[in-house]
């Protein structure tokens, strides 16, 4: 009788668990999102100064969300990038320009960029406006080998910054 109880309790707990395997998906994981240091943000400066009246604007990636669905052999990531910017007393044209970069690489060799591409930004501060919130979206898409899924990739991410541009922000971390 003890052997028939356990078995018949057994067969429940399959039935059970076949039940909720049959109805929900196992969700794949996502490659990661790797904001590179000192580039989420930048100052722009108008000339040579370094004053605060000589800051045109300043960005920065505020936030970024995503998605990504699997094909067959293949991953397809929706991405949506927020930006802040703020207008500096120097900036004359209302607006603020410039790009940012999504690249691709494997987790086990990171230093080996397999895809890279530079996204531009103009933004139009009208009226008296000082701070801005953009939001881009974008669709990445790049090739599965066998046996691999999301964890086998890392997405980096960070605003274009010229070599000044990358010198102040370490320099005022």
């Amino acid at each position: 009788m003890k052997t028939r109880t356990h078995l018949l309790a057994v067969l429940a707990l399959a039935v059970a668990l076949a039940a909720c395997s049959a109805d929900e998906e196992i969700a794949l994981p996502c490659p990661a999102i790797a904001p590179l240091p000192d580039t989420t943000e930048m100052t722009r400066f108008n000339g040579v100064g370094r004053d605060l009246t000589d800051v045109d604007f300043s960005a920065e990636i505020s936030n970024v969300n995503f998605v990504c669905d699997y094909e067959e052999t293949a991953i397809e990531m929706s991405m949506q990038v927020v930006f802040e910017a703020n207008r500096g007393p120097a900036n004359e044209s209302g607006e603020a320009q410039f790009a940012y970069f999504v690249a691709i690489s494997k987790s086990d060799t990171p230093e080996q960029v397999l895809t890279r591409q530079e996204f531009p930004v103009t933004l139009e501060f009208e009226g008296n406006r000082r701070r801005l919130l953009y939001l881009d979206e974008l669709e990445q898409r790049f090739p599965l080998a066998a046996g691999e899924d999301g964890n086998s990739y890392v997405i980096y991410l960070g605003l274009m910054l010229t070599r000044a541009e990358l010198d102040y922000n370490r320099a005022n971390r």
